[in-house]
């Protein structure tokens, strides 16, 4: 009896030795961890209901698109880079300022998922190292039959037809102009304005050159998805 009770005592000792190093080996929360907790947004159904997408993301960090078939289990993922830094309060409004999301739309037909695919961390931070314009939002387009993507890159928005399929439409951001173009032209500009204004007894007016500084808006597609 007491052999007993000496071995039971001993193999409490020694899960309680063996339970307080498991406790020392682990560390408290950090600040950083929060950063990589993910969260799930942008939730869409397609239309017959076979398909659920949503967005999965860090605090900070790239993020997925996710699509599942309900009737299979399958899923596809596709990079969706990170999400943007959320609105600034807006001080004369009394509603809370809108979550950052990612917009998921399925294909009345239930065949296509479509959304905007932000820059990836890596790229907004080598377009800032790098002093160069920032780096834009891709669209995607995604064959639910296959599973294969197709990107069109720098894509400001994009709409969906309401009660159509087939096709998308969606707007590109427009050239970025060369630096110190506009500059390097303007004293040549400003002196033949300057001689024909003499010619015609007139002054140039004020505010700069006369001549033609067309700019022009960013293109909108309408492509086959």
């Amino acid at each position: 009896m007491n052999l007993s009770r000496s071995f039971g005592l001993r193999v409490f000792v020694f899960t309680l030795c063996v339970a307080g190093v498991a406790l020392a080996q682990k560390r408290a929360i950090a600040a950083k961890d929060f950063d990589s907790w993910k969260s799930i947004s942008g939730q869409a159904l397609s239309h017959d209901g076979h398909y659920l997408a949503y967005g999965l993301f860090p605090q900070e960090g790239n993020g997925v698109v996710i699509v599942r078939d309900l009737k299979s289990g399958n899923e596809w993922r596709e990079d969706a880079g990170e999400l943007p830094p959320p609105p600034l309060p807006d001080p004369n409004s009394e509603a809370p300022p809108m979550p950052r999301s990612i917009k998921l739309v399925f294909s009345n037909d239930s065949k296509t998922l479509i959304f905007l695919a932000y820059p990836t961390r890596e790229a907004v931070e080598k377009g800032k190292k790098d002093k160069k314009s920032p780096a834009h939002d891709e669209l995607v387009v995604l064959d639910l039959a296959t599973g294969k993507p197709a990107r069109i890159a720098d894509v400001k928005s994009f709409q969906a037809p309401e009660k159509a399929d087939g096709f998308v439409a969606y707007q590109k951001y427009g050239p970025v102009p060369a630096a110190g173009a506009d500059a390097a032209a303007a004293p040549a500009d400003f002196e033949e304005e300057d001689e024909e204004d003499q010619a015609r007894g007139g002054a140039r007016p004020a505010g700069g050159s006369g001549g033609s500084n067309e700019e022009f808006g960013s293109a909108l597609v309408l492509a086959l998805a």
